[in-house]
């Protein structure tokens, strides 16, 4: 996510929290609400766990009986292992133009619209059901009415953002490995945190 911060130039502190201006570094966090209410933060954060699951490996699962329908194919067996991936439900065209492309404005759009309630119907990066990351709701702590992400990645995010830039120093190796989960190929990004 640090990474994804860093690489675009036009997000800034100033962008991300423009009503804080912060002399030293505070002893208290922002309030969730506060946090919350910065809508590119949690366009970034929506975008990264969208192109950067996780877990993107597959997610087995077995059809119940009688028969499933599953994605215009009916009557599958019972007892049959199909398997779905957060990869690739992410990069579906239909949902998400451009795929492969971070574009954090596609998810600031009006609460109601159709669209992004597919993009969040869609977002599977803590996968679902029996099979849901049992830790997702600290993470997103989201309302699940509304799947507003209230969440501590947000605010970690900002606390480190509305005290300080960062650069890269060393990026070799930032490459996925290709697993189950992910995790950079060389298990490290370097780099250099300067007050603001």
């Amino acid at each position: 996510m640090v990474y994804r911060f860093i690489l675009p130039a036009v997000i800034a502190v100033g962008i991300l929290l423009p009503s804080q201006s912060v002399p030293e570094i505070p002893t208290e966090l922002p309030h969730p609400k506060a946090i919350d209410d910065l809508p590119l933060l949690g366009a970034i954060v929506m975008e990264t766990l969208r192109l950067h699951s996780p877990i993107p490996g597959i997610q087995p699962q077995i059809t119940p009986a009688p028969f499933t329908t599953l994605a215009g194919y009916d009557k599958i067996p019972r007892k049959t292992r199909v398997n779905a991936q957060a990869y690739s439900l992410h990069r579906n065209h239909d949902v998400s133009p451009n795929p492969g492309s971070f574009l954090p404005d596609r998810w600031l759009k009006p609460m109601d619209s159709v669209e992004l309630g597919n993009m969040r119907r869609w977002l599977w990066a803590f996968g679902s059901g029996g099979r849901m990351c049992v830790r997702s709701n600290l993470a997103l702590q989201a309302r699940i009415t509304l799947f507003l992400p209230q969440s501590e990645i947000k605010l970690v995010v900002a606390a480190i953002y509305s005290n300080f830039t960062s650069k890269i120093i060393d990026d070799d190796g930032i490459e996925p490995i290709d697993a189950y989960t992910v995790r950079p190929s060389n298990n490290r990004l370097v780099l250099k945190f300067e007050r603001v």
